[in-house]
């Protein structure tokens, strides 16, 4: 026991720190974010932001239209169609035989016999109404090109809903 008493007793002691109590606010304010400081930049982001709202919605609204007129379309177009197969079978039906006859014969027409039929031949050159209406070959290179200007004056029509330019057509 004596050796534990001078073990303690000869050791020097820690030196022992002060405490200080201090008292800090619950909610410390934090600095404001970089945005918020500079209000100039926070317009600018937000009117980026409404910007791309308005073509976004601007795009939809424009799809939905073309989806309308497509319908609308679509529907003339079935429409078409039906008086198209009415008027085939009407004429279809008048096209009969005794039926053309009967009214051939009413106006005072009658059917060609073979002594009646004439051809004629040609020996000389054609007549210039007949060349003029004769298609003219082109190279491979020329068709390509008028088919490329066609298409390309389609498209634009579609976009801009009006007539092309067919001037440079031709060039």
């Amino acid at each position: 026991m004596a050796q534990a008493l001078r073990t303690v007793l000869l050791e020097p002691e820690e030196p022992q720190e002060n405490i200080a109590i201090t008292l800090t606010p619950r909610h410390e304010r934090k600095a404001a974010p970089d945005l918020l400081q500079r209000p100039g930049r926070l317009m600018l982001c937000l009117a980026g932001a409404l910007a791309l709202l308005m073509l976004y919605i601007g795009g939809n609204a424009q799809i939905a239209r073309y989806e309308y007129e497509r319908q609308a379309l679509q529907q003339e177009y079935a429409q078409l169609n039906r008086d198209c197969v009415r008027l085939t079978m009407a004429r279809d039906r008048m096209a009969s035989q005794p039926k053309v006859t009967a009214v051939a014969q009413s106006i005072g027409l009658e059917v060609p016999t073979a002594d009646r039929i004439h051809y004629v031949t040609v020996t000389g050159p054609l007549p210039s109404a007949v060349v003029a209406q004769a298609p003219v070959r082109q190279s491979w290179v020329a068709q390509t090109g008028t088919r490329l200007v066609a298409a390309l004056d389609s498209t634009l029509q579609r976009l801009s809903r009006g007539p092309g330019e067919p001037a440079y057509a031709h060039e």
